[in-house]
């Protein structure tokens, strides 16, 4: 039996390359606003699985903006949709397979979409994962210890 983190490795390596991506730009981005990032997507994607509006999280811009950059990828697993909204440009892209601008490659994957409850317990992992990590290294633990995994994957 296969553990979640390999049935998942995709999407949890996608979102925490963003996060790494964005605390690139973002050097004072700290473990506990990653972790209400992921709880406020959590919810959302709760939301959707229930039927019922997401309760709020309040975010500041910046952690607004990381929770928008984020939910650009993962509204692509769930939706199975460009991360443009744009496929006028993909003419030449086999069917079912959409391009995604992932920092450091230019491979395409195919778009298989992921319900939502899945996600969902994507970002629960993650904010095991921040959790784990902030205890270990401090406000920053989480974001310190994924990056040079994120860069060594997209060298």
């Amino acid at each position: 039996m296969t553990s979640f983190e390999d049935d998942y490795i995709d999407i949890l390596q996608s979102i925490e390359t963003f996060v790494v991506e964005f605390y690139t730009a973002h050097p004072d981005l700290n473990d506990y606003q990653v972790d209400k990032v992921y709880e406020a997507l959590i919810r959302l994607y709760k939301s959707q699985v229930v039927l019922f509006p997401p309760t709020g999280v309040r975010l500041t811009d910046v952690e607004l903006e990381l929770a928008l950059n984020i939910k650009k990828i993962t509204d692509w697993y769930i939706l199975g949709m460009p991360l443009d909204g744009d496929s006028s440009e993909e003419e030449d892209i086999p069917e079912g397979v959409v391009s995604v601008d992932l920092p450091g490659t230019s491979e395409l994957f195919e778009a298989q979409p992921v319900p939502a409850a899945e996600m969902v317990a994507c970002f629960k992992r993650l904010r095991k994962s921040v959790k784990h990590w902030g205890k270990e290294g401090g406000r920053q633990g989480y974001l310190n210890y994924i990056k040079p995994f994120i860069f060594g994957a997209t060298l």
